[in-house]
């Protein structure tokens, strides 16, 4: 038998109004003052990462280009699927290699 988890959070409810950082290590700042002022923070932590700032981790390699783009644009698409955007999800053409940052 599956057990399921006490509470599901939706990646739409967090992603709105939140912060994403690619890396939690590099913006402590930025991570404590959206603690302050109450602001959800979804972070991509891989196993060296401390998260007591972080209200949703999402376990990803965030030391790699190409890995953050795969990630930036899953959640891209999870988001406007959670909100139910069906006219930008179809339309949504972009391909990750445009997610990825340049040297």
């Amino acid at each position: 038998m599956v057990s399921k988890p006490a509470a599901v959070v939706e990646v739409g409810d967090v992603i709105e109004g939140g912060i994403v950082p690619g890396d939690v290590e590099k913006t402590i700042e930025a991570l404590k003052e959206a603690v302050n002022s109450k602001i959800p923070i979804i972070g991509l932590c891989d196993a060296n990462n401390e998260t007591k700032y972080v209200d949703l981790v999402i376990p990803a390699n965030n030391k790699g280009r190409r890995s953050l783009a795969v990630v930036y644009w899953l959640l891209t698409k999870e988001y406007f699927k959670a909100r139910e955007d069906s006219e930008k999800l179809e339309n949504f053409k972009m391909e990750i290699k445009e997610f990825e940052a340049t040297l």
